[in-house]
């Protein structure tokens, strides 16, 4: 479990976690969400960080085992000799080897990147977090334990790259350097979800590109425009099919996937009207 501590602690460094959305391969935030949570922004937490956090935990306590390797250290910090790179380890074994354990969910957006156990198939995001570690622990061998949501369990070795290593650490550092030092945002966009945490000042009226404002406008327009396009398409076809569950034609099959559950305000007969999906498929 993150603590406040460590959480401003990672403020003050770039971290492994960090280095991937700084290169562009992480799934999950951009630069944008890195320069805004050095500067204390950062994203909602969410109950599924803390319900894998405390899986991640389980698994470092048999890791050793997996590994072959005793574990003696957990969730230390180690920082980079030159200070701006740093990296929050789950577990390092007894031969100053990081272990990164990671809880794999099946519909990960990077679920097939994960291969064979005991190979160093892993999602590329991963391996940048792998890398960033070996640096900062000045490492040759990094150990990547992944729970999966079958409960299925794999180890994954890493050696060190020096090609790569040399990008994070200068990627990393220049970004440190360019963008939160000088308070300047990188080109990425952060998630709205970040940006909208930013404090606001009561009243305040910013100036901003007239383009800008035209683009949100016009995105919004075009899916509300969609929208409706889609419901109107979804009515005249099956307004078409009248009794009919399954409508075919030139080599199309649709079929309307009733779903119905138990109600008390709605009939089921009532509720599996208004409640389809439409499937279809040549």
């Amino acid at each position: 479990m993150i603590t406040d501590t460590q959480r401003e602690q990672r403020r003050q460094h770039v971290g492994s976690s960090d280095s991937p959305a700084i290169l562009g391969v992480s799934p999950y935030a951009t630069a944008g969400d890195v320069y805004w949570s050095k500067l204390g922004v950062e994203k909602p937490w969410r109950k599924e960080y803390d319900a894998g956090n405390y899986f991640e935990a389980a698994v470092l306590d048999h890791a050793d085992k997996m590994i072959g390797i005793p574990i003696a250290v957990r969730d230390e910090t180690f920082i980079s000799k030159g200070g701006i790179l740093a990296a929050n380890v789950d577990g390092m074994t007894t031969d100053g080897e990081p272990v990164e354990v990671k809880t794999v969910r099946f519909n990960s957006p990077v679920f097939d990147e994960w291969g064979d156990e005991g190979t160093d198939e892993i999602p590329r995001y991963v391996m940048v977090q792998a890398q960033h570690q070996l640096h900062c622990c000045d490492a040759d061998t990094a150990y990547v334990v992944g729970l999966f949501s079958n409960f299925d369990t794999r180890t994954y070795v890493v050696k060190r790259h020096p090609t790569m290593i040399d990008m994070i650490v200068s990627r990393g550092e220049a970004f440190w350097r360019d963008h939160v030092e000088k308070r300047v945002p990188p080109p990425e966009t952060a998630s709205v979800e970040v940006l909208k945490r930013i404090p606001r000042e009561p009243g305040k009226v910013a100036s901003v590109p007239i383009e800008l404002v035209r683009a949100a406008c016009a995105a919004r327009d075009d899916v509300k425009a969609a929208s409706q396009k889609l419901e109107a398409a979804k009515a005249a076809l099956i307004e078409a099919m009248g009794d009919g569950e399954i409508a075919e034609s030139d080599g199309f099959r649709v079929s309307l996937a009733l779903q119905s559950r138990k109600e008390y305000t709605v009939k089921p007969s009532e509720f599996r009207a208004l409640n389809f999906r439409l499937k279809g498929n040549k």
